[in-house]
């Protein structure tokens, strides 16, 4: 060995080197010199490098170590020395970078063949590699760098000897170097590379050292506010060295990295933090992480470029992950979790930030949806550790601003429903800002597709919920509320913040969310009378000024009208916000097709779950409710909707057993207000449309149009009450009493109308629409169909209805009073408007009596036709009587024409009743009016008919007394003698009797006959009738009619003043001779008297 060190001085480079290699070949291949002469070796190379004056030897002195093949325990003998020489070339006094990179090369050489070691003395090798990071040489920065990328699974975790070394330096160093460097721009990218290598190498030793830490977090906050992106990317990078170094799970007694994950059962609550499991306070403290968090939430919420804030998204996923389970807990999420969606997610899915945006929205979609049914794969009800091993060559650091999420994934748990208002609030942040002005159609759309599947992931999680664990009451409540909050609170939001919006996808979207409320959450709470909610929408406050809660309790009494803030169910609120919303749809969307199959969609599934009237009920109070307000158009497509709806649960015999039962129940009262509500949608419409101001209506509506809508409503409000009157017929108690309550409120509603005196409802029909747009024309169509659909019982069908009904009393009477009591109010309806305007048009007129003729004609039982008499007799009479001035100032043949087909069908009625009447001196006493005005009536129809018919019934019996008003008619006719008794000294007859006026002309003389009639109820009264003692204007014009003044036609004022002239000898005599009656002797003016 002597020899080679002589050599080693004395000859050449080139021959030294190939003789150590040479030696290192020989001791290789002969074991007993091995160990002799590699000793040897390595203290030459140690005294060589650590002596020599000439950089070329000591270069590759410094190589022979970076190459050389000793075995690791040989080295590991002799680390010390090794380590000297390779320490003292990294800093060689030569500066050289070649000498360095060698050095480096050798460090990294040792580092791999005995790894446990080096760690161990890491201490004393590592920071001089780590001063090369600062250095101004590129060259340089860039060795050290590799180096530490290459045993960087050797000293991290650092051990703590290396910590403190560290530490060290950047005190007395490493900071100052820092600070000068950040000056220079060029360097600003290598200073940060830097600070995340010396962050990773203080390891957690840092905890301790807090100063030292402030002092170091000084240099990001430069780096992240500088302008340059690629510094900013190198921040992010740089930024997850302190992740993982505040992030380290901890370690507990056994040496093993353990953490307590509550079971998906138990869930994560806040009840776990005071029971010793689960402390995030002490397990992850909240500063650590607010740290972490604060430059990355400034990052995405501020206007950086996309690859900086990709790098910045890429850190915060990578801080969940390291957060593992701890995630979970709700103070944690408050910190990490609510501030970046909202961040992301106020930027809204434009060109710029549509990727960021959705990276963030399957990220919370993973975070809802993932907890249904997914969760671990840990058995549920027990504890699991999830342990991580304790070896320290685990360690894994540093992901790339180019990391796959999928790499690192998220550990959810089952949440709480306590933290059920943040998942809320970032739905309705995504629905908010995707509808934002400038929004592109494909990222609006996308965003309100998004809301409501994470909307329905929410609610299927509260479903598991409330079904799979016991919870307060109130608890529930409030969690079912907080829900139809939120769906109040997206419609409201978005018609306040949004309210040019016309796009049907947001409207459709509001109706889905409702939707999927009751879709997916269980419908048992949802009906469930116990779980009352405040009625808290505003829409409803708003509609209801004093006045319009007293008339929609009229009209609604007892039935589903409500009241802002009353408690409801769940169901009423969803009902009651999903006609609020279509209201509003109708109002703005003139094409609202769409939103109609919605609402019948929407009420077919409620009648699936619930009762359809309960549904009906609360959906017709609010049609009555929003009557005084801005959307009575849209209201006609609205009814005839749910009106459909109910009328097909009907006609499937599903829904029945209210139809069974009496027809003052609840039942037949929402029934009743259902087939109302056009009429009284019609009465505002009116009223609207009166208004001075062009402002008021949200419509202008053409009369075709008002026509066509009329026409569609007509033929389902014609259907809904033939399916419930047919029904009714079939499975009630008695024919008819479905619709004899409908026809007793037809008349209310008639009558309400028209409360007014007679002037005034003059004035009013004049100003009122005219032909088949006006009121009356409507009116005048549910007289007809409802004449059409009236069952009449016969002596045939009162057998059979018996005999299926053994028990029930034997009815001898159609049950038709309510009936009769609408069409006569209709009668004197229109007798007034043609009273009116003389040129009205006739044919909803023609129609009615028409129909009248064909109900009269079906009548046979002495009940019904006697009722009818009672209450049709006084306004045909006036009829009568206005036909008799039309026949001579109009053209009107066809209305007298259908009048006196209806009349002579009326009299036939009376001689084919069963049983049999009775035409004595009581019965010609109450048809005396009638018969007084239709023997004498100038239309030879009319008065022919009435001639025949006295003949075959009064004219047979010979013991009648005629009453005195119509004695003279029937004397002046000669059917009567003149000296036939009469029944004048009828006290109850004398005082209860009218005047009817007839003039009849005699040989040029003319002489009044007057002919009492019954008192009939005034055209136009309220609720309550005059008082007896009182006159009305009709009374007196009878009076003076009496005193032989002027001939009074009933309740026909214009008219009073005219005369008719009936020629009572030739066309008289003609008339009876072609009946074959027998002429009677004239009397005198005396016998008239």
């Amino acid at each position: 060995m002597g020899w080679l060190r002589l050599h080693v001085v004395r000859n050449s480079l080139e021959t030294w080197v190939v003789r150590v290699v040479g030696c290192h070949d020989t001791t290789s291949r002969v074991p007993f010199l091995r160990d002799l002469v590699a000793q040897d070796i390595i203290e030459s190379l140690e005294k060589l490098i650590m002596t020599t004056k000439m950089k070329a030897i000591c270069n590759l002195a410094v190589w022979c170590i970076s190459v050389q093949q000793f075995s690791s325990s040989f080295l590991a003998s002799h680390q010390e020395t090794l380590l000297k020489a390779v320490v003292y070339a990294i800093d060689n006094p030569f500066g050289s970078l070649s000498t360095t990179f060698e050095a480096i090369q050798g460090a990294v050489k040792l580092a791999t063949q005995m790894g446990k070691t080096m760690r161990e003395s890491s201490h004393v090798w590592a920071p001089c590699i780590c001063r090369r990071l600062f250095s101004l040489n590129k060259r340089d920065r860039d060795m050290a760098e590799r180096c530490l990328q290459k045993i960087k699974s050797i000293i991290l975790p650092p051990p703590l000897r290396l910590s403190k070394a560290i530490a060290l330096d950047i005190k007395h160093r490493f900071l100052s170097d820092m600070e000068k460097m950040l000056q220079l721009p060029l360097c600003k990218v290598h200073v940060i590379q830097a600070w995340g290598w010396l962050i990773r190498l203080l390891g957690s030793h840092v905890l301790r050292k807090r100063h030292l830490l402030n002092e170091m977090l000084k240099i990001p906050e430069k780096t992240f506010s500088c302008p340059d992106p690629q510094v900013q990317i190198a921040s992010q990078v740089a930024w997850e060295a302190l992740i993982d170094i505040l992030l380290q799970q901890p370690v507990k007694a056994n040496g093993t990295n353990v953490i307590h994950v509550p079971s998906s059962h138990e869930g994560l609550r806040p009840s776990h933090a005071s029971s010793g499991n689960y402390d995030a306070e002490r397990d992850v403290p909240l500063k650590r992480i607010k740290l972490l968090m604060t430059p990355l939430v400034g990052v995405l919420s501020s206007a950086c470029d996309i690859p900086v804030r990709l790098a910045s998204l890429n850190m915060w996923h990578y801080i969940l992950h390291k957060l593992d389970v701890f995630v979970n807990h709700p103070s944690i999420q408050e910190v990490v979790l609510e501030p970046i969606f909202k961040a992301v997610f106020q930027m809204g899915p434009d060109d710029r930030n549509i990727f960021i945006w959705s990276r963030c929205l399957d990220l919370f979609d993973e975070l809802v949806s993932s907890k249904i049914d997914k969760g671990f794969d840990a058995p549920k009800k027990q504890v699991v550790a999830y342990i991580w091993p304790p070896d320290s060559g685990s360690y894994e650091p540093c992901l790339s601003a180019k990391m796959s999420w999928h790499d690192h994934p998220i550990k959810w748990l089952p949440w709480d429903l306590n933290r059920l208002n943040f998942y809320l609030n970032m739905v309705q942040i995504i629905r908010r800002y995707c509808l934002g002005k400038g929004m592109a159609d494909e990222y609006v759309k996308r965003g309100l597709d998004a809301s409501l599947r994470i909307f329905k992931s929410l609610l299927q999680r509260v479903k598991i919920e409330l079904k799979g664990t016991s919870r307060p009451f109130d608890e529930i409540v409030l969690i079912i509320h907080e829900l139809l909050s939120f769906t109040k609170d997206i419609y409201a939001t978005v018609t306040l913040e949004h309210p040019i919006i016309s796009v049907t996808d947001w409207q459709c979207n509001v109706l889905q969310f409702i939707e999927v409320v009751i879709a997916e959450l269980e419908h048992d709470v949802l009906k469930s009378p116990l779980y009352k909610v405040p009625l808290d929408i505003q829409e409803i406050q708003k509609l209801q000024c004093p006045q319009d809660t007293e008339r929609a309790n009229q009209n609604m009494s007892g039935s589903g009208f409500l009241v802002y803030m009353d408690l409801v169910s769940p169901m009423v609120y969803i009902i009651v916000l999903y006609f609020v919303v279509v209201a509003h749809s109708l109002s703005a969307l003139e094409e609202n097709q769409f939103i109609m199959n919605r609402l019948q969609k929407f009420s077919e599934m409620i009648c699936s779950i619930c009762e359809p009237l309960d549904e009906l009920n609360h959906f017709i109070g609010m049609l009555y409710l929003y009557m005084q307000n801005d959307f009575r158009w849209g209201l006609f497509k609205m009814w005839r909707v749910l009106a459909r709806g109910l009328n097909d649960r009907i006609d499937s015999v599903k829904y029945l057993h209210f139809l069974r039962s009496d027809s003052d129940n609840t039942g037949y009262a929402i029934v009743y207000y259902s087939l109302c509500c056009p009429l009284e949608l019609y009465i505002s419409l009116e009223k609207m449309n009166m208004k001075e101001s062009s402002g008021y209506m949200n419509f202008h509506v053409s009369p075709s149009e008002l026509s066509l809508e009329l026409d569609l409503t007509l033929e389902v409000w014609r259907s809904l009450y033939y399916s419930a009157n047919h029904v009714s017929n079939i499975e009630g108690s008695s024919i008819n009493r479905f619709a004899e309550g409908m026809c007793r409120r037809l008349t209310e509603l008639v009558s309400k109308r028209y409360i007014v005196s007679q002037s005034e409802t003059q004035i009013r029909l004049k100003e009122e629409l005219n032909g088949r747009c006006s009121f009356l024309f409507l009116i005048g169509e549910l007289v007809i169909y409802v004449l059409k659909q009236t069952l009449v019982l016969n002596s045939q069908n009162l057998i059979l209805k018996n005999r299926n009904q053994e028990e029930s009393k034997k009815s001898d009477s159609s049950n038709i009073r309510n009936y009769l009591e609408f069409v006569a109010r209709y009668l004197r309806l229109l007798l007034t408007i043609v009273n009116t305007l003389p040129e009205v048009e006739l044919d909803v007129i023609l129609r009615t009596f028409a129909s009248m003729t064909i109900f009269v004609s079906h009548l046979c039982l002495k009940k019904d036709i006697l009722l009818f008499m009672e209450i049709i007799s006084d306004p045909l009479a006036q009829w009568l009587s206005l036909c008799s001035i039309l026949n001579q100032e109009t053209n009107r043949g066809d209305l007298q024409h259908q009048l006196s087909i209806f009349w002579t069908e009326t009299l036939d009625c009376l001689r084919r009743s069963k049983p049999p009447l009775l035409f004595n001196s009581s019965l010609l006493t109450l048809q005396a009016p009638l018969l007084g005005i239709a023997l004498n009536h100038p239309h030879s129809a009319i008065s022919d008919a009435t001639i025949s018919f006295w003949q075959a019934t009064y004219g047979k019996n010979t013991k009648i007394s005629y009453p005195h008003y119509l004695f003279p008619i029937l004397v002046n006719l000669k059917i009567v003698d003149a000296n036939a008794p009469l029944a004048c000294d009828n006290p109850a007859i004398s005082a209860d009797t009218k005047c009817v006026g007839v003039n009849v002309t005699q040989k040029g003389s003319s002489k009044r006959v007057v002919a009492p009639m019954q008192d009939c109820d005034a055209l136009f009264v309220g609720p309550s009738k005059r008082k007896c003692s009182e006159l009305t204007e009709h009374q007196m014009e009878v009076r003076r009619a009496q005193q032989g003044r002027v001939p009074c036609y009933l309740d026909c004022p214009e008219a009073a003043s005219k005369v008719v002239h009936f020629s009572s000898t030739k066309s008289t005599e003609k008339r009876l001779s072609r009946l074959g009656i027998c002429g009677l002797k004239n009397t005198s003016n005396k016998s008239l008297r």
